[in-house]
This record gives structure tokens, sequence and C-alpha cells, in this order.
């Protein structure tokens, strides 16, 4: 993934060139199959996917980070003085079906839920990173069966995670 710092000027580069010569746009001097290939790439597949769970009478903050190599999971809570820290390999099964209920159209669409903490609630906060940046949602409104099922997935992923702390 490209650094903001080496994107800039090469943005900068773009817009002073002159490309009055050319007498083709630019759009169709990349050939084809190059087009695909791109649009394929960074369309709907994340490279990364984290959520995170905080809030309540204990402060509790869950934390867990999903590529396609592994997961890592910490828990933290006010009476504990050392978070728990869990990481395994990403099981291609789980990977394969987290990127199938992925929607990236539907993503950037959500709107944020308001706070729970406040409350003495939890609140979630998705963020997904990949080809097309990174997209941030707290406590998502109005998705779609296809995206219910992904936010469900998460959720049963970090129960799991959380259950194994328990034992």
């Amino acid at each position: 993934m490209l650094s903001l710092r080496f994107l800039l000027p090469f943005i900068i580069f773009l817009q002073t060139t002159d490309c009055k010569d050319s007498d083709q746009p630019i759009q169709d001097t990349m050939p084809e199959i190059e087009q695909n290939e791109v649009e394929q790439t960074s369309q709907e597949n994340f490279e990364s996917v984290v959520m995170e769970y905080y809030g309540g009478m204990r402060g509790e903050r869950q934390v867990m980070i999903i590529t396609k190599d592994d997961i890592s999971y910490s828990y933290k809570d006010l009476n504990t003085e050392k978070p728990l820290i869990h990481k395994e390999a990403t099981p291609t099964e789980v990977w394969a079906e987290l990127n199938q209920g992925f929607n990236l159209n539907e993503f950037r669409n959500l709107k944020s839920g308001s706070s729970k903490v406040v409350f003495d609630g939890m609140d979630y906060i998705f963020t997904v990173k990949g080809g097309f940046g990174e997209l941030k949602v707290t406590n998502p409104l109005d998705h779609d069966i296809e995206m219910k099922n992904f936010f469900e997935n998460l959720k049963n992923i970090m129960q799991e995670f959380h259950a194994q702390k328990e034992e």
C-alpha cells in the first residue's frame, strides 16, 4: 500500500504535467487489460479489517485485526493490569467468507449510528483497508442483509477469541 508521502508528489506531478500535445485522452492510452486488472483488484477486496469494541461499566476494549495472514486480538478492561493478546493464522475459509460477504459500495454508503458509550453502552468501530483506501463506520445503521452477515461474522470471530480468554 502506498504511503501518502509518496502519493502526494505524484499527484502534484500529474496536475502540473501538460497533456495538451496528446490528441488522445489519457484514459485511452492505458491498455484495456491493465484497466480491468486495476478495477478487479481494488474494487471489492480488502487487505485488512479492524473491529474495535469498547465502553461499558468495566471500561472494556477489544480490538481484532484480520488480514489474509493472521488474526490479532487484544482485550483489556479496568480490572486487568496487562491486556490479553492472542494471534493466530487466519483460516483460508474465514478470509474467503469475509471477502465474499463484503460489499464495497454498501460499506461506503453506511451511516454511523450514535454512540452508546455515553450510557455505559458498547460501541463497535469497523475499519476496512484496501486498494480503495480506508473506510470506517461506528455502530453502522441501515445496512442490507449481506453487510449484516459481514458484521455478524466479525462479531462471532471476536466472541470466539474472547471465549478463549475465559478458558
